[in-house]
């Protein structure tokens, strides 16, 4: 008897009614609104002459009653329960009573009685028989589900299994919709137990409306919350999830292990769902995409945190290679992330946007998120509350602590806040812990917490394992395990097969241990002269740097504080640029000024000091003040050397000259900022239109001041473009309308941004004569370009009026106004000379008039002149679709326009212009923002209109089941073509069905197509049960198909690879070859079983092992290649992706030579590719080559510093924290300096506690 037969036998009345109604709603469609009429809301059975009914009407067709009646009596009581008996009335006559009713108000309704046991009927045919007579009697159907039907459903549907879970407490083994949802749920409720704070006082932020809308975005794959620590992207995260779903969407946590440890989406998401549900089997993500596709909604998947591993760098190039070539338009990633990832370094001009990411910055609280925050509170402390919270900047994290009990903060100094937030904290964490062990004091949990501080200090390990505190607190682990099962300030974990202590928040940590180092270091310090080794070892640590910050703010006698502040100024001055980036203290409190002044200092001195050796320090110092809101930052950098940290520092916090000695010095690099995605600048851009907008009087004077002098003239009016500050328009336009013509050449395109973006009507006339002289600006460029030499390339401000204002398109990226709009359509529509090179650019302006006018003026050059390869690559570019396959996203997705206006103004051409070129261009450019709300529009397209193969692709996509009978006519027709379309209703069993039947058809490939080896890439895009009755339906006809075998063989399918791997081996090499080994590039994600499944094969034809090899090791699975085909592992093109010692070696040979001054910070050049792939696959690695063996083999045999000080700036760059106990015991010999050594320490200390590490996110 299974574990299932004896749950089902031992169920309760209650529970039991509960199952036989999920069945029903479950597996007979017309019971899906079936009403529970026999329990009642505590679940308990109530008298009711049926237990479960719905009606349904169909008008034209039938109307229905369909009635459930449950039992659990034993067998020899089933008769008389269903038949009745001497004066007691059965089931079918209560259900007929019921029934009656129905019938008076329409005579005509079918009656329907399910009876439901949870016993065999075993051979008691009589019984049945005899049920389906007293049935017939009342004219009511009987159906009979009985526990063998049950049973059928429990153990072998994903449904079945999840009420089989839920009531009978039997895991279950596959996966379905409603165990997905309570995954879901699951996971957000333990994300919450992990990141969350138990009484915190929480808001939804006004950024989770923003974060939706992107998640509903097509394309959008990764969506990255970004801001410092303790500025709320866990809680914005658990906040997204949750409204995600509640709207019938699938938001799961997935934890930055997982990720580690995954080849592939379809691993992980594996991973993530037998961490919560264990017993699911391997087939549950697929099932899982399955299931979504099939419900229209989304899977989004939250990761958090990255910054908790070793290397988040690593672990977000994992990411953008999990989602790459990932076929599921309906999965994204939501990450959190730290200010300086994803921001390319200002030294190696990548400031193009990265294509997989769309990111949200997130800041403090804004002033309405401020008053939200205040409602939550009582009414008799709002005005203590609203004191904290402007004294803490809206800072969420320490808002959060502090507002647990606000009252007790009424009369603390503002100076001293944060000591009396941290102070009362510790105090509420002990006072908690006591809960459980009352017999301890406060002063002995505080005690115990302040050994596990030392403890980690001491061992430069903020994660220390477990053992390493047991043997370290001795009794007082005990109240240690008391304080992490409170979960408070961090908890008991485990990883790698050892239990470690982690830390609930690194701001929790910081704090605490900045606490500990102000009580016993800096104390002792104020009173003494010198400082000792050991201390001088802690105040040099990297790592502490945010904790040396807060220290200073448990210092209670200003003495102490500058004392403080100048041995921190000596041996952690980092400290310093922490202590203002965090905000500490008042804006312009005495610590803060000190603290800048001696900043100011130090970085005058590291200017002297340019080689990498003593830059280390200095680059963070700077990478922490570009990320700064405080006036302070003014002061730190005063006077000094510009540079992209410096300006960014000091443009956030309201100096208008750094700006525009920013944009000078891109303008004179051949930049239009405008034209290039800058993180570092547009992010201090927002942050100062956020703070001075509304008190723009100085900084309008400053600009304005600017313009009047020539050699900042066109930075300013390139700044008042970005500002958008309507009285700087007509200055703008005066200052050009002076310039002499020469001159007008180098502004002309920033004057036309300006005035597009802040010109009001009486600029417009302006803006015309200003659009009109870019006719001068063509001819002054052509008339050069016939002088200069074959080859040559202009540099600098020739090329910046040159080539980079020519290029409007990104600029335009930028909103300009409804009037500025106008005026480019009329300049482009009456100036035939501005027309030729400007019509097209229209497209890009997010405006109705100007997208209708570019949609004219197309269609009228596609009608006189289709063969123009300029025209052709415009349609082709909003109609590009992947040659064998259709569903693959060809290039980068295209933006969608975000006025809605235009949108209107789209879909007005597309239901009403009579020239079907107008309709399918707009279409084209509307669908780029396309959504499922909008499937009534695109269903009122008709058949018959020339667009309606287009329309029908997007409502495809959009899952839309109405557009069925559309396909299924589309597969007789052209079945080839659209059965790529069939997997978006696949579970429409008529399209399959047609699909199956019209198959053979879409297989055949004429004559004169034979040569182009077109494939069918169905078969990967195919749920898990579809590829199974494919190849059981059609397997013959796809044994001889070879153009399918790549599609099966990527569906991971058992069944579909066995097929594959016999058809191969029976089969000539020539008759498959160029199917299986396309000219494309190979986009799809492999596992290893997919790879077992070839080694048959590999053996049949060994002259592909190399092809194989190679797509193996692209995928991550060196060893696989190593271990299976070893005759090619060592060739080149396997090499590539996963390096040899000597390839490491020759690398390393060959940056020497090109990087000799070692000034410069590591780039991902050519010759360092295979060192860069040997750190990111370090890990999958280990087998062929150790990077630290590598290492220390080269540095050995160094001649001289070139070689260690490569190494050094490598670990700098992409090194982690394991790299700590090698590089610390490196034996260096003479002349290798001692402080390059040192600082490539530091960095890699400073990412054992910070793992995100600036120059890792960087790099």
């Amino acid at each position: 008897m299974t574990d299932t037969v004896q749950a089902l036998q031992r169920v309760s009345d209650g529970d039991f009614e509960k199952l036989a109604a999920f069945f029903l709603r479950r597996q007979h469609s017309d019971c899906a609104g079936l009403i529970a009429t026999g329990i009642n809301e505590d679940e308990k059975p109530v008298a009711c002459p049926v237990d479960g009914i719905t009606y349904i009407d169909i008008p034209g067709r039938y109307s229905r009653c369909i009635a459930l009646a449950a039992t659990t009596f034993k067998m020899k009581d089933v008769r008389r329960k269903w038949l009745g008996g001497k004066n007691y009335k059965g089931d079918i006559e209560k259900a007929n009573e019921e029934f009656q009713k129905w019938r008076q108000d329409d005579p005509n309704i079918e009656c329907i009685l399910f009876l439901a046991i949870n016993r065999f009927l075993k051979n008691d045919t009589d019984l049945y028989r005899e049920s389906i007579r007293l049935g017939k009697l009342y004219n009511i159907r009987i159906e009979i589900i009985e526990a063998s039907i049950l049973i059928d459903f429990l153990d072998n549907n994903p449904d079945g299994e999840y009420i089989r879970e839920e009531i009978l407490g039997i895991k279950a083994e596959r996966i379905s919709k409603d165990l997905l949802r309570k995954i879901s749920e699951t996971s957000l409720c333990e994300h919450q137990r992990v990141f969350g704070k138990e009484q915190a006082k929480e808001i939804i932020r006004e950024l989770c409306s923003p974060v939706l809308d992107l998640v509903e975005k097509p394309n959008v794959q990764l969506i990255g919350l970004r801001g410092a620590s303790g500025i709320g992207k866990s809680t914005l995260l658990r906040q997204v999830g949750k409204r995600l779903n509640t709207c019938g969407d699938i938001a799961i946590w997935v934890s930055n292990d997982l990720v580690e440890s995954s080849d592939s989406l379809i691993d992980l998401l594996s991973k993530v769902l037998k961490r919560f549900e264990p017993t699911l089997d391997e087939s549950a993500a697929s099932e899982a995409l399955h299931i979504i596709s099939s419900v229209s909604c989304k899977l989004v998947l939250l990761i958090d945190d990255i910054n908790r591993s070793s290397n988040p760098l690593n672990l977000i190039k994992t990411l953008e290679s999990l989602v790459k070539n990932q076929k599921n338009d309906f999965l994204t990633l939501i990450i959190p992330l730290w200010a300086g990832q994803l921001s390319a370094r200002p030294e190696t001009k990548q400031k193009q946007k990265n294509i997989f990411w769309e990111e949200i910055e997130l800041n403090v609280f804004s002033s309405n998120e401020k008053k939200i925050l205040l409602n939550q509170l009582n009414k008799g402390s709002l005005e203590t509350a609203f004191q904290i919270i402007d004294n803490l900047n809206g800072d969420p994290f320490l808002c959060g602590i502090a507002l647990e009990s606000e009252e007790a903060f009424l009369n603390v100094n503002t100076s001293n806040l944060i000591k009396e937030i941290f102070t009362r904290f510790l105090e509420q964490v002990a006072e908690s812990s006591r809960e459980m062990n009352p017999y301890a004091t406060r002063k002995e949990f505080i005690t115990a917490i302040d050994e596990l501080i030392e403890l980690i200090i001491l061992t430069n390990d903020p994660e220390p394992q477990w053992e390493q505190v047991h043997d370290k607190l001795n009794n007082r682990k005990d109240l240690l395990q008391v304080v992490a099962v409170k979960n408070k300030i961090g908890w008991i974990d485990h990883k790698y097969g050892f239990d470690f202590w982690r830390w609930k928040h690194d701001k929790i940590r910081d704090a605490l241990v900045g606490r500990w180092l102000a009580n016993k270091i800096l104390i002792q310090l104020a009173q003494e002269t010198s400082v000792t080794q050991d201390q001088e070892k802690l105040l040099s640590n990297l790592g502490l740097a945010e904790a040396w910050a807060f220290s200073l703010v448990f210092l209670g006698k200003k003495s102490e504080q500058e004392k403080a502040v100048s041995v921190l100024a000596k041996y952690q001055p980092l400290a310093l640029a922490e202590l203002l980036r965090l905000n500490l203290f008042p804006e312009r409190h005495e610590v803060n000024q000190l603290a800048a002044k001696h900043l100011r200092q130090i970085l005058f001195q590291f200017i002297e000091q340019i080689k990498y050796r003593e830059n280390i320090v200095r680059q963070l110092i700077f990478e922490k003040l570009a990320q700064t809101n405080n006036l302070a930052v003014l002061q730190a950098t005063e006077e000094l050397q510009g540079n992209d940290y410096v300006w960014a520092g000091r443009f956030r916090n309201g100096d208008i000259a750094a700006a525009i000695e920013w944009i000078n010095h891109e303008m004179n690099g051949g930049q239009f900022l405008p034209n290039i995605n800058h993180p570092m600048f547009e992010q201090a851009l927002e942050r100062f239109m956020a703070t001075y907008s509304c008190n723009r009087g100085e900084s309008l004077q400053k600009i304005l001041e600017a313009m009047e002098q020539l050699e900042t003239a066109i930075a300013a009016i390139t700044l008042a473009g970005y500002l958008t500050w309507t009285e700087l328009a007509e200055p703008v336009w005066n200052i050009w309308d002076s310039l002499s013509d020469k001159q007008k050449l180098i502004a002309t395109v920033p004057t036309i941004w300006a005035l597009s973006r802040c010109g009001n009507s009486s600029m417009q006339d302006k803006l015309e004569q200003v659009l009109l002289f870019t006719h001068q600006l063509r001819q002054a460029d052509e008339e050069l370009r016939r002088q200069d030499e074959p080859g040559y390339i202009p540099e600098g401000i020739e090329f910046f009026w040159r080539i980079a204002c020519q290029i409007f398109e990104p600029t335009l990226r930028w909103s300009i106004t409804p009037l500025g709009a106008e005026t480019w359509v009329k300049v482009v529509d009456e100036n035939a000379e501005i027309h030729k090179w400007m019509w097209d650019k229209l497209r890009y302006i997010d405006h109705p008039i100007a997208i209708e006018t570019y949609i004219r003026h197309l269609v009228v050059k596609t009608m006189d002149d289709s063969d123009n390869i300029g025209i052709r690559i415009m349609w082709e570019g909003e109609l590009s679709e992947g040659f064998n396959d259709p569903l693959r996203q060809m290039g980068v997705p295209k933006q969608p326009y975000k006025n809605s206006a235009t949108c209107i103004k789209l879909w007005e051409i597309v239901e009403n212009d009579l020239d079907f070129r107008a309709r399918l261009m707009a279409f084209l450019l509307w669908k780029r923002g396309v959504s499922v709300n909008d499937l009534e529009k695109l269903q009122s397209i008709s058949v018959d209109n020339e667009i309606f193969d287009e329309v029908l692709k997007v409502r495809l996509k959009l899952h839309d089941k109405t557009a069925a009978r559309a396909l299924i006519q589309k597969l007789h027709t052209k079945p080839r073509y659209w059965c790529a379309y069939v997997p978006f209703l696949q579970n429409t069993e008529e399209v399959f069905d047609t699909f199956l039947d019209t198959f053979d058809a879409a297989l055949e490939i004429p004559p004169l197509e034979l040569c182009h080896h077109i494939l069918n890439s169905v078969a990967k895009y195919l749920s898990v049960e579809r590829v199974r009755e494919l190849v059981g339906k059609k397997h013959e006809l796809l044994m001889n198909s070879p153009q399918t075998w790549l599609a099966l063989w990527c569906s991971d399918v058992p069944e579909a690879l066995k097929l594959v791997q016999e058809a191969m081996v029976q089969s000539d090499l020539g008759a498959w070859y160029l199917f299986f080994f396309p000219n494309e590039s190979f986009h799809d994600q492999i596992s290893q079983r997919m790879l077992n499944a070839l080694t048959p094969v590999l053996q049949k034809h060994p002259s592909i092992r190399e092809c194989i090899a190679e797509r193996a090791a692209d995928a991550g699975f060196g060893e696989w290649v190593h271990e299976h085909l070893p005759d090619v592992a060592g060739r080149e093109r396997i090499r590539y992706f996963f390096p040899t010692s000597e390839d490491i070696n020759g690398a390393l040979a060959l940056a020497i030579e090109k990087e000799a001054d070692g000034e410069r910070p590591i780039q991902l050049t050519p010759e360092l590719h295979s060192v860069r792939t040997a750190f990111r696959r370090r890990d999958k690695l280990e087998s062929v080559v150790n990077l630290q063996s590598v290492f220390e083999s080269w540095i050995s045999s160094a001649e001289n510093e070139k070689q260690l000080v490569l190494v050094a700036r490598l670990l700098a760059a992409w090194g982690d924290s394991r790299d700590i106990v090698w590089w610390q015991k490196l034996k260096l010999a003479e002349p290798f300096p001692f402080k390059i050594w040192m600082n490539t320490l530091q960095v890699l200390k400073r990412r054992r506690w910070h793992g995100v590490g600036e120059f890792t996110a960087m790099a």
